[in-house]
């Protein structure tokens, strides 16, 4: 997700956390310091994760950050890549893409064979064009746009749900149910919004009636965005506005007397919502993500491997997590990793042809189809909530 830029000074010193040997030094240790070498050194594989943990990015990056660090434990636990155990290196991008840039070329210096940016296109985008120059292997793990990868280069990848399937399957649900005339509020500063706009408009069958822009990222009132709505009397609302303004445009939209069905993307796929909006606001109100595990420990369907990262994410951090970013940081490393240790893999360019290659990759709850041009294709989860304000999985829709 895309938060405001803001201007920071000085970078955070880099953390050096969780450095471990491999199991087998003697035949896994390599001195090879070339560019994009994946060779175990000095002991380990080295990750540099440069994420937004302060500033207005913070509660989107650190769920990424964390569900990526559950996905490297659990990696560690199986055995690492090739027999070497991962370690990793953070450094703070403060939600400012100049930082996250300087961070990236600290990171590269201090000799880390993989990259990790900030999960989205407009943060992440100056970092991951340092990784890419480097030569190393570069992911953001939650970053949604189906553009990342062409600004970037062939040894970058990204893992969110593409926005071109949010916005299609949002479309596709709403015309299941005969809401073909649409109502958008949307920030468009952001070009993950605009992205799933012009999907949206894409799918043959549906109608805009309006638009109401609202480009801040801590809206709190929506009374003119309300009564436009109310005059339009559209048959379905689409939400494309950062959290909490996505779920307090929600509260107001429902004390207006408005029941009108919204749907939304993974802004809304947070249990903070919950005591957001009040339970007789959440009916009618549907979110499209990339797999349902918000009802892990609540309902019995959410996928058992789901329910498990819950587990070792409350065990780790000492709260469930607070964000879809978590859950998708962890599935798209733990498809990273399986192609990493893939015989043959050595470099960020045969690491490159490895997970190009990968095709329908069954995940926990999660179905990857395939890699196209540095982005995954995910399938496209609806989720809604029962009369009681409990989070359901709704319907799952096919990526092609």
């Amino acid at each position: 997700m895309r938060p405001p830029l803001r201007r920071y000074g000085a970078l955070l010193a880099v953390l050096v956390v969780g450095l471990a040997a491999c199991g087998n030094q003697t035949s896994n240790t390599s001195s090879s310091s070339s560019p994009g070498s994946l060779a175990c050194q000095n002991g380990h594989l080295l990750i540099g994760l440069d994420k937004g943990v302060t500033g207005a990015s913070a509660f989107f990056d650190t769920a990424g950050l964390q569900g990526t660090q559950i996905a490297v434990d659990e990696q560690n636990a199986a055995g690492g890549i090739h027999g070497c155990q991962i370690a990793t290196v953070s450094g703070d991008a403060q939600s400012n893409p100049a930082v996250g840039g300087q961070v990236a070329q600290s990171l590269l210096k201090s000799g880390v064979q993989i990259l990790v940016v900030p999960d989205d296109f407009d943060l992440g985008i100056a970092a991951a064009q340092a990784g890419e120059r480097a030569g190393v292997l570069t992911l953001s793990a939650a970053a949604s746009s189906t553009q990342f990868g062409k600004a970037v280069g062939p040894h970058f990848f990204n893992g969110g749900i593409p926005t071109g399937v949010l916005g299609s399957d949002a479309a596709r649900f709403a015309l299941d149910h005969s809401w073909k005339n649409a109502y958008f509020v949307e920030n468009q500063s952001l070009a993950y919004f605009t992205e799933q706009d012009a999907a949206y408009k894409a799918v043959s069958g549906t109608n805009v009636v309006g638009t109401d822009i609202n480009n801040s990222f801590t809206a709190a009132d929506f009374t003119s965005t309300v009564t436009k709505i109310a005059a339009a009397k559209p048959d379905v609302i689409y939400d494309l506005l950062t959290f909490p303004p996505a779920g307090t445009f929600v509260k107001q939209l429902r004390a207006a007397g408005i029941n009108t069905p919204v749907v939304g993307d993974v802004t809304l796929d947070t249990r903070d919502l919950l005591p957001l909006v009040p339970v007789s606001g959440l009916q009618n109100v549907y979110f499209v993500t990339i797999a349902y595990w918000v009802g892990a420990s609540q309902d019995q369907s959410t996928d058992p491997g789901l329910v498990k990262f819950t587990q070792e994410f409350q065990a780790k951090f000492g709260s469930f997590p607070q964000q879809t970013n978590a859950p998708t940081a962890y599935l798209f490393f733990k498809a990273i990793f399986s192609a990493l240790n893939q015989s043959g893999v050595t470099d960020a360019a045969s690491a490159a042809k490895a997970i190009n290659a990968e095709t329908n990759v069954q995940l926990p709850g999660a179905v990857l189809h395939s890699w196209r041009d540095g982005y995954a294709v995910w399938n496209g989860v609806v989720v809604g909530f029962t009369p009681s304000g409990q989070f359901t999985k709704v319907t799952e829709y096919q990526s092609q």
